[in-house]
C-alpha cells in the first residue's frame, strides 16, 4: 500500500518531548567529553507479530524528509529562551543543530520485524521519537489505509474521551481539596499528529484545571501549555560506561542532574536499576535534593510503599514530595491512585501517553521502545521492577551490574 507521510511537514518540535531536551542540555554540559561520546540505541516491538517490516521502506522515506532539519525554527527560539533553566548556549546550539538521520539510523528487517539502530553523538538520542511517531502513525494507516476512515476513527476516539474526561471533573469537583494534576504524553504512541492535537484542545477545554501539560513540545508552545518532563531512562543507562565505576553510576548520575539544574527539575527515575537497588544510592542529600520520583513499571502500591518507607528511615516526610505515576495508566487506574495516594503519604501527578493519544476503536496501538544499548562501544542495561522490560545486549554485563547492586 501507499503509505502517507505528508504529517512529517509539521516542525521537528511536534516529533520531540520535553525530557529529550533537557537530558541533552544535561549531557552535553555534564559528561567529560574528551575523547568522545557514542550512543548506540536500538528498536524493540513488544506487539507480538506485528510484521513491522511492512513500515520499512516509508518509515525510510518519512526520515528523509527530516534529512538537514533544523531542530529549533526561528519562530521557537523566543520560546526556548524564556524557559529559566535553559542556559542561553545550549539553545544556541539546538538552533544551529541540524538533523541527520541517514546518518545515523540504519533500517533493516529479521523474521519480519524492524531491526532499526540508531548510532552517533549524544544528538543522534534526538531522532527516538520520530522514529516512534512516525512507526505508530503508519501503523495507524495499515488499520485504516484511507485517510477518511482514520478521520472518523479519530471522531469516535475523540467522542470517548469525553466520557473520559468527564471521570475526571466529576472527581475533581467531589474532592476540591485534592488537585488533579494529569500530563498529557503520548507523541511517541500518538494515533496521528492531528488526533494529539485534537486530544490536547479537548483536554484544555474541558479540564483546564487538571491538565498540568503536556511533553510535546510544539503543542505546548501552540496551546500555551505548561512544558513537563525531566529524563528517560537512557542517562541513567549512560554513566554505566562513562566517567567511573558501576558502583557509582547511580549517584553519578543524580549528581550530574543537580548540577545542571540546581533544583528546576528535580524528579528521580530509579527502575534503571529496579527502584529498591536504585534506593540503596539514595542516601539524605539525595533524598532532600530531588523533589519527587517517577513509577514506570511494576507495581504502583508496592512502590509507593517501597519509596515512601526509604524516605521515613532517613527522617524526610514524604510529604513534601511528588510521585509520578505513568506506567501504562488509564483515566480510572488514575483516579484510583490519586483517590489512595494524594496527600497521603505524597502528592500525586500522572502521566499518559497510549490511553489519551491512542485509545481508537477498532485499532490496536503498537507497543514499541527504543532503549539505550551501548556507549561508546560497551553495553549498558536497564533492569525495570517489570521484567518484561528489562533491556541488555550483554548477559555478561547483566550479570556483572546485577551482582554489583544484589540484585537477584
Amino acid at each position: 500500500m501507499k503509505f502517507d507521510v505528508s504529517f512529517t511537514s509539521a516542525p521537528f518540535t511536534a516529533f520531540c518531548d520535553w525530557y529529550q531536551l533537557t537530558q541533552l542540555q544535561a549531557l552535553m554540559h555534564q559528561l567529560n567529553h574528551d575523547g568522545g561520546v557514542r550512543v548506540r540505541m536500538k528498536y524493540t516491538v513488544r506487539t507480538k507479530g506485528a510484521n513491522t517490516a511492512r513500515l520499512r521502506d516509508a518509515l525510510r522515506e518519512a526520515l528523509d524528509t527530516f534529512e538537514d532539519r533544523h531542530v529549533l525554527l526561528p519562530a521557537e527560539l523566543p520560546y526556548m529562551r524564556a524557559v529559566r533553566y535553559l542556559k542561553p548556549v545550549f539553545i544556541d546550539h539546538l538552533r544551529d543543530l541540524r538533523l541527520h538521520p541517514r546518518d545515523y539510523v540504519e533500517i533493516s528487517e529479521r523474521n519480519g520485524e524492524l531491526h532499526l539502530v540508531v548510532e552517533g553523538g549524544i544528538q543522534a538520542m534526538l531522532l527516538e521519537q520520530p522514529i516512534l511517531a512516525i512507526l505508530s502513525e503508519l501503523w495507524s494507516q495499515l488499520t485504516f489505509p484511507a485517510a477518511s476512515d482514520r478521520l472518523a476513527a479519530s471522531r469516535q476516539a475523540l467522542a470517548r474521551l469525553e466520557l473520559e474526561l468527564a471521570k475526571i471533573s466529576q472527581a475533581a469537583a467531589t474532592h476540591p481539596e485534592k488537585p488533579i494534576r494529569l500530563t498529557e504524553a503520548g507523541t511517541r504512541r500518538r494515533f496521528t499528529l492531528q488526533h494529539q492535537r485534537e486530544v490536547l484542545q479537548r483536554m484544555k477545554a474541558r479540564i483546564p484545571d487538571q491538565l498540568f501539560g503536556t511533553s510535546n513540545v510544539h503543542f505546548a508552545q501552540e496551546m500555551g501549555l505548561r512544558l513537563v518532563g525531566t529524563q528517560a531512562h537512557l542517562f541513567g543507562m549512560l554513566f554505566q560506561q562513562h566517567g567511573g565505576t558501576l558502583a557509582t553510576f547511580p549517584s553519578r548520575a543524580m549528581q550530574a542532574w543537580v548540577n545542571e539544574y540546581r533544583g528546576d527539575l528535580g524528579y528521580m527515575l530509579p527502575d534503571v536499576l529496579t527502584t529498591q537497588a536504585w534506593l540503596g544510592q539514595v542516601d539524605l542529600y539525595f533524598a532532600k535534593l530531588f523533589d519527587g520520583f517517577r513509577q514506570d513499571s511494576g507495581d504502583p502500591h508496592v512502590w509507593t510503599e517501597l519509596v515512601s518507607a526509604h524516605l521515613r528511615s532517613l527522617g524526610v516526610d514524604p510529604a513534601s514530595k511528588f510521585a509520578v505515576y505513568s506506567d501504562t495508566l488509564t483515566i480510572d487506574t488514575m483516579l484510583a491512585l490519586w483517590a489512595r495516594y494524594e496527600g497521603n503519604p505524597w502528592k500525586t501527578s500522572f502521566l499518559i501517553g497510549t490511553f489519551l493519544t491512542n485509545s481508537v476503536p477498532g485499532h490496536k496501538a503498537l507497543s514499541q521502545v527504543i532503549k539505550l544499548s551501548a556507549v561508546n562501544g560497551q553495553p549498558v542495561a536497564k533492569i525495570s521492577d517489570e521484567p518484561e522490560k528489562a533491556t541488555c545486549d550483554d548477559p555478561e554485563f547483566l550479570a556483572n551490574l546485577k551482582k554489583t547492586f544484589a540484585i537477584s
